[in-house]
């Protein structure tokens, strides 16, 4: 399911409006608008605040669950942590792994440096390792 129908549903199963949404949440409203009418995923800042306002887990509103499942302790921080760890209990590399799935090798230095990685890259991830996006970010 695209974030746009997810968003939506939830909005729906809520009781509330976008603008509502934006509101307590403190996203631009256009923000929302733009990323709904694009069905384009937000970015990893955005989606932890929608997931805490709606207390769903990251994988269910990126379309990855189909359990609610609850907001967890979400963290930009815990990513590079856990990857890491990824890396090493499944005796691989970030060079084969970036390799096998595509992506730039330059992401690790890019993700201990502060860069967030995009959406599209946890649920690639996610899948790679056959986890949920919330252990990456937990």
């Amino acid at each position: 399911m695209s974030f746009r129908k997810k968003f939506y549903e939830l909005c729906q199963e809520n009781g509330v409006e976008i603008k509502e949404v934006a509101e307590k949440t403190q996203i631009g409203l256009q923000t929302l608008y733009k990323e709904c009418e694009l069905d384009v995923f937000p970015t990893l800042p955005i989606l932890i605040k929608l997931c805490e306002y709606f207390n769903c887990s990251i994988d269910y509103i990126l379309g990855q669950s189909d359990e609610y499942g609850k907001f967890g302790n979400y963290s930009t921080e815990n990513f590079i942590k856990n990857y890491k760890n990824l890396l090493q209990t499944r005796g691989t590399t970030h060079y084969q792994v970036a390799k096998t799935l595509k992506i730039g090798r330059n992401r690790l230095y890019d993700w201990e440096n502060g860069q967030l990685p995009y959406a599209e890259t946890l649920i690639t991830l996610a899948n790679y390792f056959d986890i949920e996006i919330s252990d990456l970010l937990e």
